[in-house]
């Protein structure tokens, strides 16, 4: 054997262990890149309208909830907003039907469209959008939400076309799942490099800057005003007791037949509620809401339970802080009226506010 055929018989061993180096290598490093792009960015506020920064953190995807531990430290577990941003990369071209199961208030954004709008308090409410989205095409998705009266929800799902799902999946499992972390991507915040300016050097000495020429002005006469401007009228509704509160309580709220839309003409008694509200920072309200006995038990519950969450809302989006608002509902459990059978007593179906804290 000759020495260069033993020598390239030796090498082949070496070249071959460092081909497999290089390639783990090369796995491990686009791995750990892949991995560090997945998820999007989420930043943590306290205020339902995003009013004090509290941090920034990257989760995998939407699907949180809580009641009295916050999904990060120093957030305000029942008043606070979220906003998470980043990129989401379909894998099939098709019509996706996007879903927020949410308490209290969502929107979604992808590529500055909005396709969810829930921006009020619901008590864990199903919300939809549909777009089409083309397959392996980046989108920018935005999504804000805000939680505010007791606990807080929030799940981001899509459906699964029955073409893709398994047999078991399509008989025993849901069509509508959270979207997973793979399908979404940091978003990219790179920053453009600063430019240098070079300052150009001279051994000249500067000269002397010119004094500005100053024009004398002559002098004004002064105005003399023969009577005071009137002051502008402030009305204040600040009360110390409850006697005094009662001609601010809304006594006329109406919704629309079997819903939870206010009617326009309680908006005005609404809106001096919320200013009293505001002008009373130690009051705290309790919204209750009441329906006719008549009918099904279960329903009349869900729905008085609905409006006085609706009027809460409206306080809320009017400054109101949330912590001061308790809203329940009763059904037809506390009449004022015991109706007939089949007769319905429309003063039953109301609203009452209870305030405490003078």
């Amino acid at each position: 054997m000759s020495n260069r055929t033993y020598e390239l018989k030796n090498r082949k061993p070496f070249l071959l262990f460092t081909k497999q180096c290089l390639a783990l290598a090369f796995f491990l490093l686009m791995s750990i890149s892949l991995c560090a792009q997945h998820g999007l960015k989420a930043e943590y506020y306290n205020g339902v309208n995003f009013d004090d920064y509290v941090t920034t953190n990257y989760v995998g995807n939407i699907d949180q909830s809580w009641d009295n531990n916050p999904p990060v430290p120093g957030l305000d577990p029942h008043e606070c907003s979220i906003r998470w941003t980043g990129k989401l990369v379909p894998q099939t071209s098709r019509e996706y039907v996007f879903s927020a199961r949410v308490d209290d208030g969502i929107r979604v954004w992808l590529d500055d469209r909005l396709i969810i709008d829930q921006w009020e308090l619901n008590d864990l409410g199903l919300f939809q959008g549909k777009i089409y989205l083309e397959a392996a095409e980046t989108y920018k998705i935005k999504v804000e939400y805000f939680n505010a009266l007791r606990e807080g929800e929030i799940r981001l799902l899509w459906s699964i076309p029955s073409a893709e799902q398994s047999w078991y999946e399509y008989f025993f499992e849901e069509s509508t799942i959270p979207i997973p972390e793979e399908f979404f991507f940091r978003p990219d915040e790179r920053k453009a490099p600063k430019q240098e300016i070079a300052e150009e050097v001279s051994n000249e000495k500067p000269k002397p800057k010119a004094k500005p020429k100053v024009t004398p002005q002559p002098k004004k006469k002064p105005v003399i005003v023969d009577e005071p401007l009137p002051e502008k009228q402030v009305i204040s509704r600040k009360v110390s007791n409850a006697k005094e509160a009662e001609k601010y309580i809304p006594k006329n709220i109406a919704f629309e037949k079997g819903k939870t839309i206010i009617l326009n003409s309680s908006m005005d008694e609404l809106d001096l509620f919320a200013k009293f509200m505001l002008d009373n920072p130690t009051v705290n309200v309790s919204i209750e809401g009441h329906t006719d006995p008549v009918g099904d038990a279960d329903l009349n519950l869900k729905l008085s339970n609905d409006r006085a969450i609706k009027v809460a809302n409206h306080l809320v989006k009017e400054g109101v802080d949330g912590k001061r608002i308790k809203a329940e509902g009763f059904g037809g459990t506390r009449p004022l009226v015991v109706p007939k059978k089949g007769e319905y007593y429309p003063a039953n179906r109301r609203v009452v506010f209870v305030l405490s804290g003078f």
